[in-house]
């Protein structure tokens, strides 16, 4: 029998082979490294150093590895340089030439987390990832609070992950319609899978096991606006708001799964089909909400989790968490069947389950194998002090448990009561670790996220330092590491004749003398117990397709191919069953075929297979007339779908038509037969008032705008003819415009009702703007407005304004006139003082909404003396709304340093004997001076005035 042993394959010579990752002169986002390079022939080991200095005087690791793949998790810092190389070790324990040397640096951190550690030994394993929905961006830390990745500038934000190394999230871009595209990102921030962007994504995406996705979707639909005590409200905005009349967008979500492939969605449900309109949020300021954004957020799902069929492969069942019902449901995948609601009654009488839990405005839902009935959520518990009778808002974590085969009724099998100051009014989640604990993530204290055990007991404490707004992070993960499921290959060669001429190719593929391989797979990846199964796909030439397992052992699994049709090649795939993006293929040639012809890259000796222009070996995408990959020349066809044609809408929203089509209107109106999306009609009329139409054109033309139709202006509202909303600005739903100014027709809009002009650059304010009076919002934020008309008071329908971030000097006598007043923020300005009349305003000057955000905000001013009593004792004196999302309070407070001339005593802009004189007065009548006089007159600042400032005074005039 012939002695069978194996020897390595041959590289194309060992000097050929190459360093794979980090690509040479890379920047790394994370301090944890992982190291490739080609196997070298007849290697035993390699031998592998990094370096602080090119010429490796500087060694700081210095190894022997066994395989091609390395993970280094110390001394790599960040903003630093760094130098790596490998050579070949050999069976005789000599070395051969190092393969090269490559660089890479390591970008900057961008967090200011750090952790605590109250006990070690019941620390659970991993790095924690989390995320920030307000400065957007995403980081890992390590146990001790090191940063060991991030996500660097390209704004993403992390949703989830499947802990085996897939990463699942969003990015941030305000051009936008829906402007946080859903997408599965790698370590290095690449977008591996990106959805279509047809339909707004939000707060969750998920990959299932046969690798299509599944996530949540806004959708909206026309509603009533319910009886309440908003009616009143809704009804001076010209809504009929009699509880039946859909008139107004209602927003509910879709859960849906995309094609992997396609990206078309092959599976839906519709919170408006499955549940009751007659179920929304009463307790909360919801509706209120709705009449300031003109439309109701009515369910704000934010969270699923699923039962995966291995009989089927696909769904068994969905869990869904509704925020603004206070609701979770489990939905049947196949029948669309809602099975259970568990959460608070509403009058529909759907949810009759755990209403006694009474968890609200509750984030994330989680499913464990540990606790195989319940599920893991976070109780926000905004409306808890209502419901729950707490001292204050206190959140909650929560696993709930039932078994409808068993329980009667939903239970809690553990909670713990966060403390007041890590009450998380939003976002946040509950986690269930693999030993038996609960991460608890909760913006409270500045973004925090908290290890408990059982027995409630804190084992660790990440501080996120997350202080705008409020410790905004949306979710955190304990997650293995950065490379759970990471592994090298090593090819040997069955033969007899340890002379075998074998070799690898420049572009990975290998040659072989013999036509007997081994394929090794070795387990690297930072998994604890890793049982992970591999696909093998071999096709060779002369034979069909066979695919082999290859399941992980001892952290290693061996593969025999055999080529016994004696192919001139096998092209191999080797296929994660956890992580398909970790897949490698390659080609190996037999028989010393060597390759004349070109290889294509599918690795095909002659073959044809081209990339497209996405980049993918055989795909099908090309360029369309915009030049866009895979396009379907939208983005630059004229309005009748023509690439780069000339046809434009005319005056009546006609394209390509000659203004001729109007009709059917009454005189002082003008007919669109096509109208934008942006504009709503709450009638269906079509037919608008032309001194509104002259208003808007006022506005285009005087800002120099390039917009076509006066329709098309940022976002509208229009009934009975006429403009009842208008918001226009430098961001989506404003149309992505900056104005400079608001002409005087303004005052034309006669009914009004809602004005957003916020973020523009307008530094005044039209006087013919008080002659709106039926406007009850007014948001003028994020300008550069130096003071109002005098006459604003006139404006007594006004229940809303938002002046925030303005440069207001002063506010005019007659604000005191607004007595319908509710809202008032006038933070971030350059007031330091406050008309007679300002308390004559019916604000809640003390409290905060439902949705906490203050009443009144005045903080960012220098308000510092003499301050009107109705808000000298004002808890929200000091009150802002955070400048880059707007929706959540935090503290900025008054900047009440004394600015002086110095010697200029009198405050004239001159220093002469006038000064001289009133500090001589100070110091023979030994008056007290002021704090101006003191800053003043204090010229060698040793905190009295006295003759040696009075010298220095004299000193000054005569020089």
């Amino acid at each position: 029998m012939k002695k069978v042993i194996y020897t390595f394959l041959i590289l194309y010579n060992f000097v050929h082979a190459d360093l794979l990752k980090p690509a040479n002169n890379s920047e790394l986002n994370y301090t944890h490294v992982l190291f490739e390079w080609e196997q070298v022939y007849q290697a035993e080991s390699y031998n592998f150093q990094l370096s602080t200095d090119q010429t490796f005087d500087n060694i700081i690791v210095d190894i022997i590895d066994q395989t091609t793949l390395y993970i280094h998790k110390t001394d790599i810092d960040w903003n630093s340089e760094y130098f790596w190389r490998v050579r070949p070790k050999f069976n005789d324990e000599s070395f051969g030439e190092w393969i090269g040397t490559n660089s890479f640096t390591t970008g900057l951190s961008i967090s200011n987390a750090h952790s605590i550690n109250y006990n070690d030994d019941y620390y659970s394993d991993g790095v924690t990832i989390f995320s920030s929905f307000f400065n957007y961006y995403s980081a890992i830390i390590d146990q001790q609070g090191n940063e060991i990745w991030n996500s660097a500038d390209t704004d993403i934000v992390y949703y989830n992950t499947d802990y085996n190394g897939q990463l699942f999230g969003c990015y941030v871009n305000n051009d936008l319609e829906h402007y946080l595209p859903g997408i599965e990102f790698s370590l290095d921030n690449n977008y591996i899978w990106e959805e279509s962007n047809e339909h707004f994504l939000h707060h969750e995406l998920i990959k299932l096991p046969d690798g299509n996705y599944l996530g949540l979707i806004e959708e909206t639909r026309i509603g009533p606006i319910p009886f309440g005590p908003w009616t009143t409200l809704f009804q001076a905005l010209g809504y009929q708001a009699n509880g039946f009349t859909p008139e107004f967008p209602w927003v509910g979500d879709k859960i849906v799964v995309w094609d992997k492939d396609t990206k078309d969605i092959i599976w839906e449900w519709s919170t408006f089909d499955y549940y009751s309109m007659n179920d929304y949020d009463t307790i909360s300021d919801t509706w209120f909400q709705a009449a300031t954004l003109g439309r109701f957020d009515w369910t704000h799902s934010n969270a699923l989790d699923y039962d995966w069929s291995l009989d089927t492969n696909s769904i068994e069942k969905i869990y869904l968490s509704v925020r603004h019902l206070s609701r979770i449901s489990k939905i049947d995948y196949n029948t669309k069947n809602i099975e259970w609601n568990i959460g608070f009654e509403m009058p529909s009488g759907d949810t009759t389950l755990g209403n006694e839990l009474k968890f609200s405005f509750q984030h994330s839902i989680h499913k464990s194998n540990l606790y195989p009935s319940c599920f893991a959520t976070l109780d926000n518990g905004n409306i808890s002090e209502q419901i729950l009778g707490t001292d204050y808002p206190t959140t909650r974590a929560l696993i709930i448990c039932y078994d409808e085969n068993i329980d009667n009724e939903p239970y809690i099998e553990w909670e713990y009561l966060l403390p007041e100051n890590y009450f998380g009014f939003a976002s946040g989640n509950v986690q269930i670790l693999d030993n038996g604990n609960f991460l608890i993530t909760t913006v409270g204290d500045g973004g925090s996220v908290l290890e408990v055990d059982y027995d409630k007991n804190i084992i660790w404490e990440g501080k996120l330092n997350l202080q705008l707004p409020n410790g905004a992070v949306y979710r955190a993960n304990r997650i293995p590491g950065l490379y759970p499921n990471n592994y090298s290959i090593i090819l040997n060669e069955y033969t007899s004749n340890i002379t075998a001429n074998t070799m690898i190719t420049n572009n990975g593929n290998y040659y072989t003398d013999y036509n007997h391989i081994q394929l090794s797979i070795y387990d690297e990846g930072e998994l604890i117990n890793n049982e992970s199964n591999f696909e093998i796909i071999v096709d060779f030439e002369n034979e069909t397709q066979e695919n082999r397992n290859c399941l992980i052992n001892d952290n290693i699994c061996h593969l025999g191919i055999f080529n016994t049709s004696n192919s001139n090649y096998v092209n191999i795939e080797i296929n994660p069953d956890n992580n398909q993006n970790l897949k490698k293929n390659f080609t190996v040639f037999f028989n010393n075929s060597s390759c004349e012809d070109s290889i294509d890259c599918a690795g095909i000796c002659g073959g044809n297979t081209n990339i497209d222009c996405n980049n993918e070996c055989g795909g099908s995408a090309i360029d369309d007339e915009c030049g866009v990959c895979g396009g379907d020349n939208s983005t630059c066809s004229d309005c009748s779908g023509i690439p780069n044609g000339d046809a434009f809408v005319d005056d009546c929203g006609v394209c390509n038509g000659d203004g001729s089509t109007c009709q059917n209107c009454d005189e002082g109106l003008t007919y669109y037969e096509i109208v934008p999306n942006s504009t709503i009609l709450l009638d269906g009329s079509y037919c608008f008032n032309n001194n509104d139409l002259n208003a808007l054109n006022d506005i285009i033309i005087e800002n120099s705008l390039n917009i076509e139709s006066p329709i098309a202006l940022g976002s509208q509202n229009w009934v009975n003819g006429r403009i009842t909303r208008l918001e226009v600005g430098n961001y989506y739903q404003g149309g992505q415009v900056t104005l400079t100014t608001l002409p005087e027709s303004i005052s034309s809009m006669t009914q009004l009702s809602v004005l957003y002009a916020n973020y523009n650059q307008l530094t005044e304010i039209p006087d013919s703007v008080t002659n709106l009076e039926n406007l009850f919002f007014l948001v003028l934020s994020f300008n550069n407005i130096t003071n109002l008309p005098d006459q604003i008071g006139n404006l007594t329908n006004l229940y809303w304004l938002d002046l925030g971030y303005n440069q207001l000097e002063s506010l005019p006598e007659s604000i005191g006139n607004l007595q319908n007043l509710v809202y008032m923020w006038i933070f971030d300005n350059n007031l330091s003082y406050m008309p007679d009349s300002f308390c004559n305003l019916n604000v809640n000057w003390n409290s905060d909404d439902y949705s906490f955000l203050p009443y009144f905000g005045s903080g960012g001013n220098q308000l510092c003396d003499n301050l009107p009593v109705c808000i000298e004792n004002s808890p929200n004196l000091n009150s802002s709304i955070d400048p880059l999302y707007y929706s959540f309070e935090i503290t900025t407070e008054q900047d009440c340093e004394t600015s002086c001339l110095v010697m200029d005593l009198n405050s004239d802009g001159t220093i002469n004997i006038v000064d001289i004189i009133t500090t001589v007065n100070i110091i023979i009548g030994n008056i007290e001076p002021t704090d101006e006089e003191l800053c003043s007159g204090d010229v060698n600042e040793d905190e009295t005035i006295n003759i040696v400032d009075v010298i220095s005074i004299v000193n000054f005039i005569l020089d």
